[in-house]
């Protein structure tokens, strides 16, 4: 009677970490395991970024991105991605801007190709970049007739009052409106530099030849000076209210306090304080307020 041959299980790979000549990161974790790679093309660049005539100008870029470019066509990246099983999406925080891809092990390289035609697009196409102004302003209006996120945004637009951070990501109606296409592409140019990026690949896939891939394109950008960032922070202040009255059937309240940042041990306390009283059905906000 033949034995059964026990499944090979393979070691995952180190957390590699390498920083080219042009100041580019990259950081491979290889998975070899798995079926599948996810390629994160990382901006060091977002709504913190911005001053207050251009707030929601990371975002509308972000929307841009995988819009035509030298290379190709709206439809054509889409058709290229999508026809190979890939999946892509892409996020605007305050500090980041960030794209990625999640392929099968063998598309890696051609994500890497056609994340860098997007994010490296110089100039953006007038119509294209009318349309989207329009989604984007869609997303502004969805905010603000949502109340649980525009809760956040009022407390936060206080809480920081004289900070960036208390910048509207997805942008105001007004500065959404009033932002020109030359506008956009002066900004890209100053933000999306390789010194100022993170390439991130993990997953299945051939390290040689991703390497290669990064170093014939991202690799081939120069190095340019970065913008420097200009943030205050204010303390905690005296207990104010943002108050709104809207024609709902529901009441919202929030509370705010400026904490440590996450690197600080006492960070954990507050995410346990955090649980404890609002986080699920056996939270204390939870089994008073039912």
């Amino acid at each position: 009677m033949a034995k059964e041959k026990k499944a090979e299980k393979k070691e995952s790979g180190k957390v590699k970490k390498i920083i080219l000549n042009n100041g580019l990161k990259i950081i491979l974790k290889h998975l070899p395991n798995t079926k599948k790679a996810c390629t994160m093309i990382n901006v060091n660049v977002g709504s913190i970024d911005e001053e207050r005539n251009e707030e929601g100008i990371s975002h509308f870029i972000e929307h841009m991105t995988f819009k035509s470019n030298k290379f190709r066509t709206a439809a054509q990246i889409a058709r290229d991605l999508e026809y190979a099983g890939t999946i892509t999406n892409a996020f605007t925080s305050y500090e980041n801007t960030t794209y990625y891809g999640k392929c099968l092990k063998n598309k890696c390289n051609d994500t890497i190709q056609i994340l860098f035609e997007a994010i490296t697009n110089e100039e953006y196409d007038k119509k294209e970049l009318e349309l989207e102004r329009s989604v984007v302003l869609t997303e502004v209006q969805n905010h603000i007739e949502m109340p649980d996120k525009q809760i956040f945004k009022l407390i936060l637009e206080d809480l920081y009052k004289d900070s960036n951070y208390g910048h509207a990501i997805q942008g105001k109606k007004e500065t959404v409106e009033g932002m020109k296409k030359t506008q956009l592409e002066e900004y890209r140019k100053k933000h999306y530099v390789p010194n100022n990026m993170i390439v991130c690949i993990v997953g299945n896939f051939n390290e040689k030849e991703v390497l290669k891939k990064i170093e014939e394109t991202f690799g081939k950008l120069p190095k340019k000076s970065i913008p420097k960032k200009n943030i205050k922070l204010a303390g905690n202040k005296e207990i104010s209210k943002v108050h709104r009255k809207d024609n709902l059937t529901q009441s919202f309240l929030a509370a705010a306090y400026i904490a440590p940042n996450s690197n600080d041990k006492e960070s954990i306390y507050l995410e346990m304080l955090s649980t404890l009283i609002g986080c699920g059905f056996s939270s204390k906000f939870f089994t008073k307020l039912r």
